[in-house]
């Protein structure tokens, strides 16, 4: 067995991109089926959504694009309104929100 350092290769910086792309959908697959739930499933979801918000964030940090990290400040920001009301228009706003932090992500592969 290698112990880390030992050998010739260098092990590969992670790849935030692909992992911020993983997240938003684990995120967005929870919130439709958060909207779709009872009430005993909201709560264990709502505990899906926060993990899931806390990785997005952090992969947002490492990757330095002001835009993104404005872009993440706000789905957090609407998916705290949406837990306070969950009303057809704090979901659509949080799903735009999503769509556009997938869409910087995009441009910056």
């Amino acid at each position: 067995m290698t112990k880390v350092g030992e050998g010739n290769q260098v092990p590969l910086p992670p790849n935030y991109q692909e992992q911020l792309e993983g997240y938003l959908r684990q995120f967005q697959g929870a919130l439709v089926a958060y909207q779709k739930g009872d009430s005993a499933q909201k709560a264990h979801l709502k505990g899906v959504m926060d993990q899931v918000l806390l990785l997005i964030r952090s992969a947002v940090k490492e990757m330095k694009q002001p835009g993104m990290m404005k872009q993440e400040t706000l789905v957090e920001t609407d998916y705290q309104a949406y837990m306070k009301n969950d009303s057809a228009q704090n979901f659509s706003k949080l799903g735009e929100d999503l769509t556009t932090l997938h869409d910087y992500n995009q441009l910056h592969e």
